[in-house]
């Protein structure tokens, strides 16, 4: 069943499909409903359009990993860790890091 919020998330990603942000915000709102797949899908695509895009990494991380994909997990930590580096994100830096290590284990 489709939010409120959803609804009017979706509105304006018709509105404005170049909003990365909104495109995220959606993710976001179809990962509370429990709707993994279409979260997977639209975090990849914030990554495809913007490899800068750090949070999409980590939720895509944590969406793999609870799909016991490890593998791939792994890949987007890492890849999103880099991104944070460039960013200078320490709060992303150490976030990713203790999903890697979490990984590793």
């Amino acid at each position: 069943m489709e939010s409120n919020r959803l609804r009017k998330l979706l509105e304006l990603q018709t509105l404005y499909p170049d909003d990365l942000f909104n495109s995220y915000a959606v993710a976001i709102e179809y990962l509370g409903m429990g709707n993994t797949t279409q979260a997977k899908e639209i975090f990849e695509e914030v990554i495809k359009n913007d490899k800068n895009y750090v949070p999409a990494y980590y939720q895509l991380g944590m969406i793999l990993m609870n799909e016991t994909n490890e593998k791939e997990a792994l890949v987007a930590f890492e890849n999103g860790l880099i991104e944070a580096k460039l960013k200078k994100d320490t709060r992303s830096i150490r976030e990713f890091q203790s999903a890697i290590d979490e990984l590793s284990l």
